[in-house]
């Protein structure tokens, strides 16, 4: 079922049952990270490349120490990303429905991202 992107006049795919992007599954080459939502993501998308947490089970009370560190690496991967992405619609343009003109939304992006670039750098010298 195709929804609408934020730039006018393109729409992206997903599945009917978890709403994952079936880009993904044809380009194996990209790696995507997923929190505990996506489990059995692997199975129905064999050919996706995606990381995911171990979860624990019932009868499986406590993780091993390499679950667990492989789950904290993992996190950290994630929570960059995320963070990022919230810097990045500070700016309206990102984070409402954008109207104007498409040819003009990778400027406008690169711009965005140039000055997020630029008030993380000052941030981490101070």
């Amino acid at each position: 079922m195709p929804i609408p992107s934020r730039d006018v006049g393109t729409t992206m795919h997903t599945s009917k049952s978890r709403g994952f992007p079936t880009g993904l599954s044809r380009h194996p080459e990209i790696t995507a990270y997923g929190d505990r939502g996506y489990q059995g993501v692997n199975t129905d998308y064999p050919r996706a490349s995606m990381r995911i947490p171990v979860k624990r089970s019932r009868k499986k009370r406590v993780l091993t120490h390499s679950e667990k560190i492989r789950n904290t690496n993992l996190t950290k991967k994630r929570i960059v990303v995320a963070r990022t992405i919230a810097h990045l619609k500070e700016f309206r343009m990102l984070a409402d429905v954008y109207l104007n003109a498409k040819e003009r939304y990778g400027d406008l992006f690169r711009s965005v991202a140039c000055l997020v670039n630029l008030r993380m750098a000052c941030r981490t010298a101070a």
